[in-house]
């Protein structure tokens, strides 16, 4: 199979090597004897000679295919190609092009989504996430990890919190499938039910959440990577899965990531409670109040989050054992019958990154847990089943894939880490 060469590839070729590139140009510039067009196709970026005349109709945004010459520039030894011949494959109008040369704010490169691919900015975030997921991915497979694909249509809200997209016939007032049925919230429920035949299984997929907020940590459509491990019995093991996929993913990337040395891939994660996370925060609010009081029994604000991760540590850091009564139902309650074994991984200039948990392997337990959430057992039964046919200790999480990107890259607005980003409000292509 031969395919046409990129960039990236064109770029590991000796000087005097004759090629065909193909590219969108970004700018082209004229002198007195020759014209310089700069031209990328996503995998990078090289300037081509132009023969004379040839840079005629030719704009930022057209598409072209040059043949010619991989040649060293004169002076910073850099490569670049002498085109001996050129071929127009669509003109761009330059007066009506919206990713013109000067550079662009956010929100035009968001009015402009399907056609910001084509900016430096997303181009790099777009690399980025293909590398990343890559890394896992071989991290993953080198652990003994089978990938799966859990469904995205769900017939129960994994969270409990309610903040679901109602699946429904456009047209039909009976219900599609007969019940109620949700896009997912997260995969876990149907991971669990795999890891149960599987004893290490994850998946990188779409989730769903209907959250009305307008800040720029929150997207109605995001990707998270969860992944659940069976005969677990310590919730150490699952953080250092966490902890060590995200390292090695990070270490082995290439693109420029300018949000590298916040992850401290060279440096242990430290691990404290839930309650020494309280003290240390009760003492800071002392000398610097937060806008909300740092209490044992509610949830950790934002505020919160970022001074432990940012200030206090200064690198990621897991926070475990959350009281029971402000984490979901499935989390395997601990000794002390007041915590549940869980974590959440905060991270410098991002808060919360991930959330995992041992699950709750104990079918009393797990029922007792469900009534007093005021669940529906109907709904959950199945899951319920998993206990009652050979039930085992196991744990998982989940990474929110684009906190991750948004502190890998430093790009900290959530709708500019994501190709076509969805909001409340916002859904234009």
């Amino acid at each position: 199979m031969k395919l046409p060469l990129t960039i990236k590839e064109i770029e590991k070729l000796s000087a005097k090597s004759t090629v065909t590139l193909n590219g969108w140009i970004r700018s082209v510039r004229h002198q007195k004897k020759l014209s310089f067009a700069n031209v990328s196709d996503g995998t990078a970026d090289i300037q081509v000679l132009l023969p004379p005349d040839s840079h005629r109709g030719l704009t930022t945004g057209a598409s072209i295919s040059v043949d010619g010459t991989v040649c060293q520039h004169p002076r910073n030894q850099s490569l670049e190609i002498k085109a001996e011949s050129l071929k127009l494959w669509g003109e761009c109008p330059g007066e009506n092009y919206p990713m013109q040369k000067k550079d662009h704010g956010s929100e035009h490169l968001r009015d402009n989504a399907h056609l910001r691919v084509r900016s430096r900015q997303i181009a790099s975030v777009i690399r980025l996430r293909d590398q990343l997921s890559y890394n896992f991915a071989s991290w993953f497979k080198d652990f003994g990890f089978m990938n799966v694909q859990p469904p995205i249509i769900t017939s129960s809200d994994c969270e409990g919190a309610g903040e679901v997209f109602e699946v429904r016939h456009p047209t039909k007032s009976e219900k599609f499938f007969g019940r109620d049925a949700y896009l997912s919230v997260s995969t876990q429920l149907h991971l669990e039910a795999i890891s149960s035949g599987f004893s290490r299984v994850y998946t990188l997929s779409p989730t769903f959440r209907a959250e009305g907020s307008q800040t720029n940590r929150h997207l109605a459509e995001f990707w998270m990577l969860e992944a659940e491990l069976s005969f677990v019995e310590d919730l150490e093991t699952v953080m250092q899965v966490v902890e060590n996929s995200i390292k090695s993913s990070v270490k082995n990337l290439t693109e420029h990531s300018e949000g590298i040395p916040s992850m401290s891939v060279d440096s242990d994660w430290p691990r404290l409670t839930y309650t020494e996370a309280i003290e240390i925060l009760k003492k800071r609010h002392e000398d610097a109040p937060f806008q909300y009081i740092p209490e044992w029994g509610a949830s950790l604000q934002s505020e919160h989050e970022r001074y432990l991760a940012d200030t206090y540590y200064g690198r990621p850091l897991f926070v475990t054992d959350y009281p029971e009564n402000i984490k979901p139902f499935y989390m395997r309650v601990n000794d002390d019958g007041k915590t549940v074994s869980c974590f959440d991984l905060l991270a410098p200039g991002i808060g919360e990154l991930a959330g995992g948990s041992l699950r709750e392997e104990r079918l009393q337990v797990l029922e007792d847990k469900m009534s007093t959430a005021g669940l529906d057992r109907e709904t959950y039964e199945w899951y319920v089943d998993l206990r009652r046919f050979g039930s085992v200790p196991h744990g998982g999480f989940g990474i929110g894939y684009e906190r991750l990107i948004s502190a890998l890259s430093g790009v900290s607005n959530l709708r500019d880490v994501v190709l076509f980003p969805r909001w409340a409000g916002r859904c234009t292509f």
